[in-house]
């Protein structure tokens, strides 16, 4: 199947104030884990509080001229209308961002790439930590284009891509963890991330049936589907 992978640089984590500052698209082949097309563009900013992050200064954004962003903004459309799926690291991230960027109403299927059946790590990591564990080199990261680059190369890694997706879409629950301060450790042992899905509490993300065999008290928080 085609899947866009897709990623955006941004100058701050809130997409109701922060801007894009770049966008980058992989068209990716799942039958044979190559790239077909790929796509970026910077857009105009007035600042960047991230600017230390990415590395894109505002005054760079700016020296390119409106029609070629917006080409390059039609042609991820275009990509995105013949994908089966769109998928980003973290997607809770670029999906707000992007669905905003897009000029079109694209119905989007989105896959969060975090929630794939990695095999090296039981807490969430980061995608350049991911990529060290699986030996793939990260010659440049936190700009778009690198980061779809560097998430193809991990999809290549791994022995069957259209069960991973699968397993990825499969729906979750999430579950809170019922502990004090003082067990904090044994929820990061067990993979749960503090204030991330639940408003200061240690949570996760998981299938129902992971849920099997923890270790540690819980209680169900809301279904939801892969991202």
């Amino acid at each position: 199947m085609l899947i866009t992978l897709i990623d955006v640089e941004t100058t701050g984590l809130d997409p109701n104030t922060a801007e894009v500052a770049e966008v980058g698209a992989i068209l990716f082949d799942t039958e044979t884990a190559e790239t077909l097309q790929q796509v970026s563009t910077l857009l105009p900013i007035k600042d960047n509080p991230a600017e230390y992050i990415n590395g894109i200064s505002p005054e760079l954004t700016r020296l390119i001229a409106s029609d070629m962003q917006r080409e390059a903004i039609l042609m991820i459309e275009v990509m995105l209308y013949h994908s089966q799926y769109t998928m980003a690291y973290n997607s809770r991230f670029d999906k707000p961002f992007v669905e905003r960027l897009l000029e079109s109403k694209v119905e989007l299927d989105w896959i969060d790439a975090m929630l794939l059946p990695w095999q090296h790590y039981k807490v969430q990591p980061s995608l350049v930590d991911l990529c060290l564990a699986y030996g793939v080199p990260v010659v440049s990261a936190h700009r778009a284009l690198d980061d779809c680059r560097l998430l193809a190369a991990l999809l290549g890694k791994l022995p069957n891509i259209d069960y991973a997706i699968a397993y990825a879409l499969e729906p979750r629950v999430i579950i809170k963890a019922l502990i004090g301060y003082d067990d904090r450790q044994l929820a990061k042992d067990e993979g749960f991330s503090f204030n991330r899905f639940v408003p200061n509490a240690w949570a996760k993300q998981v299938r129902r049936s992971e849920v099997e065999g923890l270790d540690l008290p819980f209680e169900f928080g809301v279904v939801e589907t892969s991202i």
